[in-house]
């Protein structure tokens, strides 16, 4: 349940929000809506859990941490599950381990995560907490579920937050939700003659 609870909406500006609330302004069902936002989920949103469960699961019996992590920062690998855009310490991070500990998940993989949260810290110019995917991808791996999943966790605690923004956007009945001209600028080639 906090797994769930801690992916369920992080407001309107991702892209499964924007692409939900898009879909169900043309007139489309709220199934249908629900499905494209889903679909939106790709490489950038949504898949950052899987990410930190593999590289926790793949490295959970590494015995130098600290050199793995200096070896992947030197070749300037991202380590998946820390960093955030906005904050220096994660608060969800820290609730998620707290209720793993009270409920006998937090093992083997959330002690890597800290682990690796720490050398990680030693080294790089500015902070990069464990976030909330990463710490969703270590107790996955310590409650035993495979790496191959992660990504449908997110997508299952996400699904409430979706509903509720197409429900907020029929109620709405703005109709077709678009950009205004103001907000989108023209990149193509520069005028030109056409035959």
């Amino acid at each position: 349940n906090a797994l769930f609870t801690a992916a369920i909406d992080h407001g309107i500006g991702v892209s499964s929000a924007m692409t939900a609330r898009t879909v169900v302004s043309t007139g489309n069902s709220l199934h249908t809506a629900l499905a494209a936002g889903i679909l939106s989920m790709g490489k950038l949103h949504g898949s950052a859990i899987e990410d930190a469960a593999k590289f926790f699961q793949e490295n959970v019996n590494e015995a130098d941490v600290d050199s793995l992590v200096k070896k992947l920062k030197d070749k300037k690998v991202r380590l998946p599950g820390f960093g955030h855009k906005i904050l220096n310490e994660d608060p969800r991070s820290q609730t998620l381990f707290k209720v793993a500990k009270e409920t006998g998940f937090y093992g083997k993989h959330c002690e890597l995560a800290v682990k690796v949260g720490e050398e990680l810290n030693k080294i790089s110019s500015k902070k990069l907490p464990l976030n909330v995917d990463g710490a969703m991808g270590a107790i996955m791996s310590d409650m035993g579920f495979d790496w191959h999943i992660a990504k449908g966790f997110f997508i299952i605690g996400r699904v409430p937050g979706l509903v509720a923004h197409i429900y907020e956007e029929m109620m709405n009945k703005n109709g077709l939700r678009r950009l205004t001209e103001e907000e989108s600028e023209y990149c193509g080639l520069e005028e030109r003659e056409v035959f």
